[in-house]
């Protein structure tokens, strides 16, 4: 991302969500990292899922990190990536029947 700072945001289910199923009930390309990170190829974009000390599986918060922006999007356009991120969370809680509250 050519030294520009990674755009990350935090959000929290209203209830848990297994993120891998979800993932997988979507058809969207990831790849665990280990129990509670994965790296996520959605809208293609490369994001890191992180659920902290919460396993993935039964993810109550989760911080989307964008890692590599699709081809056409400027890495430095902050709001182009910002809605990326916030488009994977809504997915995630929206075909898990939850909803996701961003965090500032």
């Amino acid at each position: 991302m050519g030294g520009q700072p990674r755009q990350s945001q935090r959000f929290t289910f209203a209830d848990a969500v297994d993120v891998p199923a979800t993932l997988e009930t979507c058809h969207i390309q990831f790849l665990d990292i280990n129990p509670s990170r994965a790296i996520v190829i959605y809208s293609d974009a490369i994001f890191d899922v992180d659920s902290g000390e919460t396993p993935l599986s039964a993810a109550t918060t989760v911080e989307i990190t964008m890692f590599e922006p699709p081809d056409d999007v400027d890495s430095a356009d902050r709001e182009t990536l910002a809605a990326l991120i916030e488009d994977l969370s809504d997915r995630l809680a929206s075909v898990s029947g939850t909803t996701a509250t961003r965090q500032e």
